[in-house]
Order: structure tokens, then C-alpha cells, then sequence
């Protein structure tokens, strides 16, 4: 790992945490903000020991390893037998407060809730879903005149199970969004996108679907696809998908169309340690899915119908025959503009 990278992991990370952790046996909330897989080792791939819902939860002995965060599986899963398991969430899930608790001052229910600076989730009219055997518990409220309860170093408080609200997009003249799925984007005309003074530019063609899949989604709370660096972002989906350089190339292409829209030090570092750290996968994904002749580029003309998905719409435009051309794009010579950070 080059020291670079190393400094863009380290900025990856202050985003999530915020701050930095006080000490290493001091007690942290950390709220796990979407379900989430907790890993067995600091890898996607690696087993899972279980799904955690959204959670709050005080945990101590934090430690941050190749892009997840580490912890003992009893400090999450109470009934779990205190073994020393380590298990690993990925950081992109979870956001940890530097504000500690102690025996002096214990963390109720409410004060795990509302410690962390940003808003609850808005409440849901259904009841929420019945514990699991492997989930946390909340104890019960204790009557008003009741005694103080005995300080507990870990306090957990279940959330509902509400997925993270998609961004608000608006269509603009070079991007048309659809109305229903996950957040999706047909470009409307040539976009075009010059580095600094290089010579050549990356040019996405009109027809092209944007879905935002070459940034993982856990990273959208670092940068939400939707803003100055959209186009950054749907330039990347676009040499995700062709392939036309290098994933490296491409990642740092990316990097530099990020500065180039004036996003800030601090989200550019967050976003291209995530690509490089868990992009290959989709990488890999898209190589795959252009090769069996899926479509990602619309034919002039054909737009989709109202409340139409883009899985649905492509489906439809299938069944009339309409596919992409299964192959790698030849190398483009923006290419070389990728070849490193440096502005040209």
C-alpha cells in the first residue's frame, strides 16, 4: 500500500468516525446505520456470523482494519458467550461517537438514541418486527420512582429496519431520472468531461444509464451521487461498464473529475479509498454483464414509461430485441490521464 492510499484510508476513516476515539478502553456508541453483514475477517467475501439490524450500541476496544471496523461479537450480540470472537462491520455501515459513556454516567435508552448528531430515523406507523434469537434486547422502561438502575458499561437500542432514503434527484438537460427502483439516470446528450488543461476528453454518450453502482452505496453518505460531482460519478459508472482503461485508471480518473467539480479534500479521499478498497467486485460484476449483451446504452427515442423501473424497462426493451454488445471498449487515450493523481 502506498502512502498515499494509506492517507486516503486515513481520511476514509475520519469521515466515518468523526473524531478520533479517546482511548482504546473507553466506551463508544456505535450505531449501525442499515442492515449489515457482520464478517468473520475484514473482508466481503469473508463468513458471515450474522445480519445486524440498525442498532446503537456501546462498545470498547475499537480498532478500524482494512476498511471495517473491528469489535468483540459479545459487545453487540449480548447473549453470545463471552469467547473474545472478533467480528467486522464495514465502516461505510456504521458511525461511531467520540462522546464516551462510563459507570459515573451510564447511557440510557434515550442518550444512545439521540447521542449522535444526526436526526433519527422518522418513526413507522407498523410496529416494528418481533427480536431475533441473535439480536440485542432493550430492557424495560423502569417506573419513575423506581431506584437508579446499576451502571452498565454497553447499552443497546434496537432501530427499525428502514432502508436509507434514496437521494432527491431533479433532471437537469444532460440527465433524465427515472421515477421508480434505486436511483437511475439516462444522460440526454453528449456529457463531456475535459481534466484540467489534458488534451483529451471523456465523453459519455447520450442513451447512457447511469445507476451509480461503480461507488459502492455504502459510500453515498460520504457523497451522495447527486450534486457537483454527479458527473464525476456517472463518468465513473461509464468506464466501469466499457472498461476502456485500467480499474486503477479509472478510479483515479475519478479522483481528478471529483476535483475537478470542486468537491471537498475530506469526501474525495472517503470516496476513492472505498472504490479502491471494494470496487473490483463490481468491476468484475459489470465486465460480466456487458459480456452475456446487457443493455446499458437506450437507443435514441425510447424513453421509459411512467413508474417504470430500470430493471423493468430493460427487460421491455430485451423482449424487442434491444441488447448491448458484448466486448471490451478499446483503449481511449484519456486513459493516460488516469495513469496518476496529478492534475494535467
Amino acid at each position: 500500500m502506498s502512502r498515499r492510499f494509506a492517507a486516503f484510508c486515513a481520511l476514509a476513516l475520519s469521515f466515518v468516525v468523526a473524531r478520533e476515539l479517546r482511548a482504546q478502553n473507553d466506551t463508544v456508541l456505535v450505531t449501525v446505520l442499515r442492515p449489515t453483514a457482520l464478517k468473520s475477517a475484514p473482508s466481503i467475501t469473508a463468513r458471515t456470523i450474522v445480519i445486524i439490524n440498525p442498532t446503537t450500541f456501546g462498545a470498547r476496544q475499537l480498532r478500524v482494519v482494512d476498511g471495517f471496523l473491528r469489535l468483540r461479537v459479545d459487545q453487540i450480540i449480548r447473549n453470545r458467550p463471552s469467547t473474545g470472537q472478533l467480528g467486522y462491520i464495514a465502516i461505510g455501515d456504521v458511525d461511531v461517537d467520540s462522546g464516551t459513556t462510563s459507570a459515573s454516567a451510564p447511557a440510557s435508552a434515550d442518550t444512545a438514541v439521540h447521542a449522535r448528531a444526526a436526526a433519527p430515523s422518522p418513526p413507522r406507523a407498523n410496529p416494528p418486527p418481533p427480536a431475533r434469537d441473535d439480536a440485542p434486547t432493550v430492557p424495560a422502561a423502569a417506573p419513575a420512582n423506581a431506584p437508579a438502575p446499576t451502571p452498565r458499561a454497553v447499552q443497546l437500542v434496537i432501530r427499525p429496519n428502514a432502508p436509507s432514503p434514496a437521494p432527491a434527484a431533479v433532471d437537469t438537460p444532460e440527465l433524465n431520472y427515472l421515477d421508480a427502483g434505486a436511483l437511475t439516470a439516462i444522460v440526454q446528450r453528449p456529457m463531456v468531461l475535459r481534466i484540467g488543461d489534458g488534451r483529451d476528453s471523456v465523453v459519455v454518450p447520450a442513451g447512457f444509464v447511469a445507476d451509480f453502482a461503480s461507488v459502492p452505496r455504502s459510500l453515498w453518505t460520504a457523497l451522495s451521487p447527486v450534486g457537483a460531482q454527479t458527473r464525476a460519478l456517472v463518468v465513473h459508472d461509464y468506464l466501469y461498464w466499457f472498461q476502456p482503461c485500467e480499474r486503477e485508471e479509472a478510479d483515479n480518473l475519478l479522483m481528478l473529475a471529483m476535483r475537478e467539480g470542486g468537491v471537498a479534500d475530506l469526501q474525495r479521499g472517503a470516496v476513492y479509498a472505498g472504490v479502491r478498497l471494494a470496487g473490483e467486485d463490481v468491476w468484475n460484476a459489470h465486465g460480466a454483464a456487458r459480456d452475456r449483451g446487457e443493455l446499458r446504452v437506450v437507443p435514441t427515442g425510447v424513453a421509459p414509461a411512467a413508474a417504470e423501473s430500470w430493471p423493468d424497462f430493460r427487460t421491455r426493451l430485451g423482449k424487442a430485441d434491444i441488447r448491448g454488445t458484448p466486448g471490451r471498449m478499446a483503449r481511449q487515450p484519456y486513459c493516460e490521464l488516469g495513469t496518476s493523481e496529478r492534475m494535467p
